[in-house]
């Protein structure tokens, strides 16, 4: 497991939790549903995600592709 921690110009703006099995398919899960927190978050869309382990340690910031 996961956290993701959604990023409005390094404030967060939403928190979620990814029962991913891997950091890889962690990213790549939250990259694919970027589109859809962004529309459920008008006005504040993300503009990256920070991802942490089960025990809450930070593993990285991820930049979301503009455009």
């Amino acid at each position: 497991m996961f956290g993701i921690e959604w990023l409005r110009e390094g404030g967060v703006v939403e928190r979620e939790t990814s029962a991913a099995n891997s950091r890889s398919e962690a990213v790549e899960s939250a990259r694919a549903r970027a589109h859809e927190v962004a529309a459920r978050l008008p006005g504040r869309e993300p503009d990256s995600f920070r991802l942490r382990d089960a025990s809450g340690v930070e593993i990285g910031i991820f930049q979301l592709r503009q455009g």
